[in-house]
């Protein structure tokens, strides 16, 4: 789960999945997968999917808090 949440800090910080998966050095389709069972685990959505980019969403910004907080 250590992973999942550091793929989404990524994904938060920069706002798009295809930047996050490059930055972190993995395909976007292994990123995006990471993140949907995270939040499958979690019980809710992290973020907001759009054309543009990414939201992340109360419950996400949240549960990323903690988590750089642990």
């Amino acid at each position: 789960m250590y992973d999942a949440l550091r793929y989404a800090q990524a994904v938060a910080r920069h706002g798009n999945f295809r930047r996050a998966a490059l930055i972190l050095g993995v395909s976007q389709s292994q990123l995006s997968r990471r993140i949907q069972t995270l939040e499958e685990d979690l019980g809710c959505a992290l973020f907001e999917r759009d054309r543009q980019g990414v939201t992340i969403t109360h419950e996400g910004e949240l549960i990323l808090r903690e988590a750089e907080r642990l």
